[in-house]
This record gives C-alpha cells, structure tokens and sequence, in this order.
C-alpha cells in the first residue's frame, strides 16, 4: 500500500515535471518517421499478467518483423531521434502512465515480452512476484545495452549469454529485498547514472560488467555477505554489544574442555573467548573474503577455513560441539546443516543455535535470508534429527522508558512501511538518530565477558513473541555401552 501510494504520488509528479519533454519528444518522433508516437508492446507483468507497455517510438513501425527483440545501437530498426532517446533513456518517459494506471512501479524488474517469461526458471519467476518498473539494480548496472549488443553479430544470443545472467540475478536480488527505501536509492543512483555515464553504486559492483561471461553463481555468491555482516569496527548499541557477550558466554560455558566449530563465524570477532575455554577451535565462513578477516585476526594461532555449512569438510564424528550464531535463516536448506551437524558430532554433543525471533512484533527481514525459523520450528528441526533440545529466549521487547518505547514504535513503523535500510552501513546512520553516539564492535572478545544478559527457558509450543533472540541448544545421546554378563 505504502510502495502503490509512493508511486501515485511519483508518477504524476513525474507527468507533470516532465511534460514539456513529453511533448516535445512526441512531435520530434512525429516529425522524424511515420508511424505513432507511442510504441505499445505487449509485456507480462506482476503474476504473469499481460498489459501494453507505453514507449515512444523508437523504431520504424513494423521491426518486429524485420528482426529479434534484443536491440543494439547499430541496429538499423531504429531512427535517428530513436538513438537520441535511448542514449538517454528518454524513450521510457510515457512508462510512467504504465505507472499511474497501476501496471508498473517506479522500481522494479524491468518486464519481459511473454515469450521471454516463458523460458523462466522457477527461482527467475520469483521476479514476477512484483510489479516491473521503469528502473531497477540491473537497469543501473546496464545502462548502455545497445552498445554492448552492438559488438556481436547475433544480439539475441549476445543476450541470452552476456547480459540476462546478471540481469536476472540483478532482479532477483530487488525482488528478494525491495522497500521503500531501495526505491528511493534506486531512484537516485539512476539519475546520478544519467549525468555520470559508466557509473556504477558500490551494491553491485561486485557483479560483472555487461558483456562479461559469467559463471552459474547464486546471487549471494556474487554478492558476498560483507553487507550484513558485523564486521570489526562498525558502530553499534550497547544493547548489541550485549546479545554478542551473550552468545559467547553462553557458548564458552559450554565450550569447556571440548573441540569445537563455529560454523559462519564471520570475523571471528567470538573464537578467541572460545578458545580460552575449549580444547580446539575451529571457525569457518562461507564469504571468503570474511574467513580471510577472520584468518588474519589471530595469525594462524585458530584454524579458520572457508566452507559451506551445507556441506562441511570436516571427517565424521570430528568434533564435540557445533555451533550456528546469527545465519541459519542465510542457509537455502537447513535441514542440511543439521544433519551435516549429526555427521561431524560425537556421541554426546551438543549443537548450538541462535537466531533472530520472528515472531517479534517489530522483526525486519535480512538480505540474502531465505527463512527464518520461530521456536517451534527449531525445536521441530533438532528433534526430528535426535537432538533432545531446549529452547531459550533473550532480551524483552517490552520498553522499559519514555525513549525506549519512542524508539520501539519508531522501529515497528519503519518495518511496517519497508524503511529499515538493508546494509549494516546505512543502519548504522539510521541508529545513530535514535541512540545517538555508538560503540565500536570490537575485533576480538576476551576470556572474561561483562555484559551477558540472562537467558529464559520457553515453551516453543506457543509463539514466543515477547524476545528479540532465540537461543537452542540440541544434546545427542551419548552411545550406550553394555557390559558383558
């Protein structure tokens, strides 16, 4: 409702801002080949839904059937104001009817011709889900297709190969993580992107350049996690610095005297507490670039490897304690970690797991998370594989002043309406607003920790709605042994 009304409001600001333009640039197509002004092709929209999308005419009349759907700059199709338009995008102008009538959005995935849609795989239909837009990620990164089309003979298959891989991971990474705030971001790169040509934001620089070849990597690889990732240094509140202490000194506790593996350990920021209690520790993290920070945090003195908690290269029965903070919601399949979990643990381990509580009121979705699991849910999980389990609950949501419970209804509002920026960056700036001055994360936690907060055994059968952090602990039988008669 919130995103519809923004759009409303934007696209007929738009109209009337841009009118002038609009008018004009219907004469120049006009005057400069025959034909309509408006090109209206057919497009599949928000649940596969067919509607006309409104371009100005850019091409001679009948080139569809003088040729393909990929364009390129060389591309005789197209007039000579055509080239003009595109060059800036202005050709698109008229979409924001599309818009006004309810068939686009201002952001989102750019619409497909059905045909397209047809030969979408079940993840790429994820994008069909929202409404198109005139602009999205993709449409920022490649801003100049007709160029990259025009060094190859065959522009459609130069699509299919060079550009549609990244531009699909592109839309699937708007349709996973869209809100109001990514609209406005969106938004302002593009036009920023009009003034500066080749400019690219620093959220997907780390996906190809148009025209690359690219290998069959998930959006999460390409992207990497550093975005959401606490790393040293970053500014938070004292209430994090507290759910950090938390899960390490309760982690510690029952690390004594064990080997243990942290399984997307991130920096590493809690393996050295670990290891002044545990007899071995090993960390691991799927983002590369993060098992290196964590690599060189302690020299070699913990073994930190990159892995995937799916799959871990760990021989059977390797450890005595596995542990999960924060990430089990990031994992495509769950259910294969913890049976990863049972392989690598001995008879009488223990599997450790703390997630964020969705079923809080004010509970924000992170990027990349596939599902999060409620008390009930990761009780079900460790049960059905063995584990004797005990759910526990940290931090009350209830708010104890005046200022707590402006900052709670603050919260819920912004998560209502889609607000919360999605990086640990942007977050930063936004909590600094309600907190003021901030803290450093620190690099490392020592062997002694101060700022543990008590921990509540609950009854996982009904929602556990008054805590912001769950904490699950899965204990295996320990092999009976028989003595003989």
């Amino acid at each position: 409702m919130v995103k519809r009304t923004f759009d409303i409001i934007g696209s007929a600001l738009g109209i009337l801002l841009f009118s002038p333009v609009i008018l004009t640039l219907g004469v120049l197509v006009k005057l400069g080949s025959q034909g309509p002004i408006f090109y209206q092709g057919l497009r599949s929209g928000r649940k596969g839904m067919s509607f006309r999308i409104f371009k100005f005419r850019s091409m001679v009349t009948n080139a569809e059937q003088l040729g393909g759907p990929s364009t390129s700059d060389e591309d005789p199709r197209v007039t000579t104001t055509g080239k003009f338009m595109r060059k800036f995008k202005l050709d698109e102008l008229p979409q924001l009817f599309n818009v006004l009538r309810g068939e686009m959005s201002l952001v989102g995935p750019r619409p497909q011709v059905s045909d397209y849609v047809a030969r979408y795989s079940d993840e790429e239909r994820l994008v069909l889900k929202v409404r198109p837009g005139i602009t999205d990620w993709a449409s920022i990164w490649n801003s100049d297709e007709g160029a990259v089309l025009a060094a190859h003979a065959d522009p459609d298959r130069a699509y299919d190969e060079l550009i549609h891989p990244t531009k699909m991971k592109l839309q699937l990474l708007y349709a996973r993580n869209s809100s109001l705030w990514v609209d406005v971001k969106i938004l302002t790169y593009t036009l920023f992107g009009l003034i500066r040509r080749g400019w690219v934001p620093a959220e997907i620089r780390s996906f190809p350049k148009p025209g690359e070849m690219v290998a069959d990597v998930s959006v999460e690889e390409t992207c990497g996690y550093e975005t959401v990732t606490e790393l040293p240094g970053a500014p938070v509140n004292t209430e994090q610095l507290k759910m950090l202490d938390t899960r390490y000194g309760w982690a510690g506790e029952l690390a004594a005297g064990k080997e243990v593996l942290e399984v997307a350990c991130g920096s590493g920021i809690g393996l050295g507490h670990l290891a002044a209690h545990a007899k071995r520790v090993v960390g691991g993290d799927y983002d590369p670039k993060i098992a290196e920070i964590a690599r060189q945090q302690y020299d070699g003195k913990i073994e930190v490897r990159q892995m995937d908690a799916q799959s871990l290269p760990f021989e059977d029965a390797s450890f005595d304690m596995v542990m999960l903070f924060e990430a089990i919601y990031y994992l495509q399949n769950p259910v294969q970690f913890v049976q990863e979990a049972c392989r690598v643990l001995r008879p009488g381990g223990s599997l450790l797991i703390c997630s964020a509580n969705c079923e809080r009121p004010d509970f924000n979705v992170s990027p990349f998370s596939h599902r999060y699991l409620s008390a009930s849910s990761l009780r079900q999980l460790l049960e059905s594989h063995g584990f004797q389990t005990t759910i526990y609950a940290g931090f009350l949501t209830e708010s104890q002043g005046a200022g707590d419970r402006i900052r709670q209804g603050c919260r819920e509002v912004a998560v209502k309406l889609k607000l919360i920026p999605k990086t640990m960056k942007w977050k930063a700036r936004f909590k600094r607003l309600f907190f003021g001055k901030l803290k450093s994360l620190p690099a490392k936690l020592g062997p002694e920790l101060n700022g543990q907060e008590p921990l509540v055994e609950v009854d996982s059968i009904d929602a556990v709605s008054d805590y912001k952090v769950l904490y699950a602990l899965g204990e295996r039988k320990a092999v009976e042994t028989r003595v003989a008669a």
